[in-house]
């Protein structure tokens, strides 16, 4: 979902705080991720929890205005969309429901606030379901890519910027499927705004190009409508047989709310694999 700006104090902003808080009260998310949150140095982060009422959640935030992480591999010198208002990504992660996991952010292969990852860690109870380790990580990637240039910006430069970011998007599935020691990622997924319509021929390619590129999968949604315009621009794209309904784990269609802002919000969950419970014998057929 887009545009949560916490400097618009009209009845249309309070509405959209509202009915996020309900999604979220209702659907008790381990990690909630927010694109367009148009947070700046000016928001702290105290302030914003509170205003989510999660108080208790661990925040990362990659605003806009921040241009390039400081930990981002390529070395980026100068930002040019840190210039405009508005956009931001907003990561928020329960460390209090999944003793077992943890949420860390891994900003080497990011691209300011377009492509955003982190790397999401599980320990396994039983060492026998967890495989070749008892920690397993998994990669976990939220996505915005801005449709157009903004107000000012030369059409070259964001044509560069957007085949970046295209070409950053590629990219990342080679790594999540790289067998490497130092990365050896379980499963990974991206999620977010890609304004990449399926009617539309050439975004159409790009998602199946995307797709068959990394051995992934398009998860199917409830709703062929993510945006107030009537389209899908939302997309959440993972390992075979990550990506789960929110409710019932053998189904792989994701959840689509109502609109909340520009947006609808997309409600998965996702299958970090097999295990039994904390100080129980393993049930498993493998460990009986």
């Amino acid at each position: 979902m887009c545009s949560i700006n916490p400097d618009n104090d009209t009845d249309k902003m309070t509405d959209k705080i509202r009915r996020l808080k309900g999604l979220i009260t209702r659907h008790q998310p381990h990690i909630i991720a927010i694109v367009e949150s148009w947070l700046t140095k000016n928001h702290h982060d105290e302030e914003i929890l509170n205003l989510l009422g999660l108080n208790w959640y661990r925040i990362f935030r990659q605003d806009r205005c921040s241009g390039h992480h400081p930990g981002n591999a390529y070395g980026h010198s100068r930002s040019v969309q840190s210039k405009r208002r508005g956009g931001g990504v907003l990561v928020l992660w329960n460390p209090n429901d999944v003793v077992n996991a943890s949420l860390e952010r891994n900003p080497a292969e990011d691209h300011e606030d377009n492509v955003v990852n982190f790397d999401l860690f599980y320990t396994f109870n039983c060492t026998k379901c967890s495989g070749r380790k008892s920690t397993q990580k998994f990669g976990f990637t939220v996505v915005y890519r801005r449709p157009s240039r903004f107000k000012g910006q030369d059409r070259a430069e964001y044509e560069e910027i957007n085949q970046t970011v295209i070409d950053r998007l590629v990219h990342l599935p080679f790594m999540y499927n790289d067998s490497h020691p130092d990365l050896d990622y379980r499963r990974w997924v991206m999620v977010g705004d890609f304004n990449w319509n399926p009617e539309n021929r050439q975004h159409h390619w790009l998602l199946t190009y995307l797709c068959s590129a990394g051995n992934v999968e398009r998860s199917n949604l409830s709703s062929q409508c993510t945006h107030r315009a009537g389209h899908v621009l939302d997309h959440v794209i993972g390992s075979p047989g990550f990506v789960v309904n929110s409710t019932d784990a053998s189904s792989s269609v994701v959840d689509v709310t109502e609109i909340v802002s520009d947006h609808a919000a997309l409600i998965f969950s996702l299958k970090l694999g097999k295990d039994c419970s904390t100080y129980r014998p393993c049930n498993a057929r493998r460990c009986r």
